[in-house]
């Protein structure tokens, strides 16, 4: 059995994936192109979402290294992650 278990902590789908399996042949091109796939159909379907998402997270104060603002850098960059693998972005 196959399992793949998501490296992001937020659960993002990511390109970084631990791969396990059962010691029977993995391709890597196939979950990779599973991987795109889902993104760009996530992407798609919540791209108003992810648009308010990221301009609400759009901040002009200054850079300040504390959690909060780390987290909401860290948010705005994965909703804008996702935007950007949307079928139609440009």
């Amino acid at each position: 059995m196959k399992i793949l278990v998501p490296v992001k902590q937020i659960g993002v789908v990511d390109e970084d994936f631990e791969l396990r399996d059962d010691g029977k042949d993995v391709d890597p091109d196939a979950i990779h192109g599973a991987a795109s796939r889902l993104r760009a159909m996530l992407a798609a379907a919540m791209a108003g979402d992810l648009a308010d998402l990221a301009g609400a997270l759009t901040g002009s104060d200054a850079y300040s290294p504390d959690a909060a603002a780390a987290g909401r850098r860290a948010l705005r960059n994965a909703a804008l992650g996702f935007l950007a693998s949307a079928p139609d972005a440009t």
